[in-house]
């Protein structure tokens, strides 16, 4: 009974994997062709997700990073605290906090104060081949705004990965490849001054970027042609036997001539 039992239960898996696996091959050519999409429509974005590796840490002159703009911090930026009982130390909050523009990167400190524990340090730092360059203020759905629309600490700047996160409606959606500056007096001057550093940047390493740009686009192709490749082949009508007549090729409409009466 037990030799029975195997032997319909590998009958049934072999059926099932025999119905499934026209379905995974045509599953996998559509994963592939998405991807090569995907990967030729982000092109010059492309090292934005990838990163250039170490040349996107070096700077001009080795262990030393030149600070080119450092952003005035507003008084309101300890009033985001208040929840967290921050309004025992702003003075300290207001000092340790501070946005930098460096000539390789963004650096941020907002520090945090939980229970009456001053000034616990919370630091960012975000690398320009991560970044489009594309900074803005934003006014609306950022950790700076009640009720998505107010502002309550300061001006808001905000620097995206990918161009699909530019919009401002899309701030609660994108999380992860957002990245936002609140507390700023001026985010309009933040915002043009790290456009600045990070165009100077890219243009210094444009080779570097314009390799991964390259890579990516090798990917994609070589990703087309292998989804390409896995497409049936359509099929081609068989040769005529040797010594056989040729098929008579069809007539053309227009060479049709009309019947004549006796």
């Amino acid at each position: 009974l037990h030799a029975h039992l195997a032997l319909k239960y590998q009958a049934l898996t072999e059926r099932r994997l025999s119905v499934r696996k026209p379905l995974l091959n045509m599953a996998e050519s559509a994963g592939a062709k998405a991807n090569a999409a995907a990967a030729g429509a982000m092109g010059e974005h492309a090292s934005t997700i990838m990163g250039i590796g170490k040349e996107a840490f070096q700077t001009e002159t080795d262990g030393v990073t030149k600070t080119l703009y450092s952003a005035e911090i507003s008084p309101e930026w300890p009033r985001s605290q208040i929840c967290m009982c921050a309004t025992v130390c702003p003075q300290v909050i207001m000092e340790r906090t501070f946005v930098k523009v460096q000539e390789n990167r963004i650096e941020a400190n907002y520090p945090m104060s939980v229970c009456g524990l001053c000034a616990i340090d919370n630091t960012s730092v975000r690398y320009f081949d991560r970044s489009l360059g594309n900074f803005k203020e934003s006014k609306m759905c950022t950790p700076g705004h009640l009720c998505f629309v107010i502002p309550i600490c300061g001006q808001v700047a905000k620097d995206t990965m990918i161009p699909q996160a530019e919009p401002d409606f899309l701030n609660p959606c994108c999380p992860f490849v957002t990245q936002f500056y609140p507390g700023l007096v001026n985010a309009e001057e933040f915002a043009e001054k790290a456009a600045e550093a990070h165009a100077a940047w890219k243009a210094k390493h444009a080779e570097a970027v314009a390799g991964v740009g390259a890579r990516k686009d090798a990917e994609a192709a070589a990703a087309g042609a292998a989804s390409s490749k896995a497409a049936p082949a359509p099929e081609s009508a068989p040769a005529p036997a040797p010594g056989s007549a040729p098929a008579p090729a069809a007539a053309d409409a227009g060479d049709v001539k009309p019947e004549t009466s006796a």
